[in-house]
């Protein structure tokens, strides 16, 4: 008898013993689980503010091209390589839809003079917003400001038609 009573207070005494180890447990487990979620929700922000600066890099990038671009030439209007009459319109106007949408507000106010002008067919500069755009986009990528303004040169090619060939003007 006395057996018995030895063997179920052992089991007894095993029990206790886990259920306290298991009840020790639980707080380190969920500071543990606590702990990976916040890890995992700042790492997830992180990474969006990240592909979000990128993306808005890149969409600036492309205005800051195209308003560069549209700034050497001397119309919105030109001829292809073939002679066909292009227009420039849409790169200008898809150029001044990214500022809006994701430059800062001061670009959107410099693309508003920039569009105001225009339509009133003033003589526009473009030199503010582009240069408000590279100094934006370089200090986003923590780059130094530019130490100069940048000189751009214009090369325009023309068709000498009795050699048949271009010719680049600068």
């Amino acid at each position: 008898m006395g057996f018995c009573l030895t063997r179920e207070f052992s089991q007894m005494s095993y029990f206790q013993d886990t259920f306290i180890i298991v009840l020790k447990a639980i707080p380190t487990l969920a500071i543990a689980g606590l702990g990976w979620w916040a890890v995992h929700y700042f790492t997830s922000r992180r990474d969006r503010r990240n592909a979000e600066r990128i993306f808005r890099n890149n969409e600036l990038k492309v205005a800051y091209q195209t308003l560069l671009r549209m700034g050497m030439l001397p119309s919105m209007m030109g001829r292809n390589s073939d002679g066909k009459v292009v227009s420039y319109h849409r790169g200008f106007q898809d150029a001044i839809s990214m500022i809006y949408l994701y430059g800062t507000p001061h670009q959107s106010i410099l693309a508003n003079k920039l569009c105001t002008k225009l339509a009133r067919k003033e003589k526009a500069d473009y030199t503010e917003l582009v240069d408000n755009l590279r100094e934006h986009i370089r200090s986003s990528l923590g780059l130094e400001p530019s130490p100069d303004k940048p000189v751009y040169l214009s090369i325009t090619n023309i068709r000498d038609d009795i050699n048949n060939r271009d010719i680049s003007l600068f």
